[in-house]
């Protein structure tokens, strides 16, 4: 029985079903970061970001940046959901200095 609910978890995260905003971890964020973001971008560009943009800045950034590298709806959202939910000077995208 435990096997059965784990295999059904296992799908339903799969699915991309959620209710409500969109869960993501630091190791999806940061293999994220480099698929997406830093095909065109320094990571310290996300690190200035996050000292100033809030969750609708970031998404329209994110619709824009779609535009130009075909980037789907699922990317979008875990991107966003990624950088919404992390601080001003988070180490995922800020180096010491």
């Amino acid at each position: 029985m435990k096997n059965f609910l784990f295999f059904i978890s296992v799908l339903f995260l799969l699915s991309g079903a959620t209710a409500g905003a969109k869960e993501v971890n630091k190791g999806m964020c940061g293999s994220y970061f480099n698929m997406f973001c830093t095909r065109c971008h320094v990571i310290d560009r996300l690190c200035e970001g996050l000292k100033k943009n809030d969750n609708k800045k970031w998404r329209d950034i994110i619709t824009k940046m779609a535009e130009y590298d075909d980037l789907d709806q699922d990317i979008q959202d875990t991107t966003h959901a990624c950088l919404t939910g992390m601080q001003a000077g988070d180490p995922l995208v800020c180096k010491k200095k």
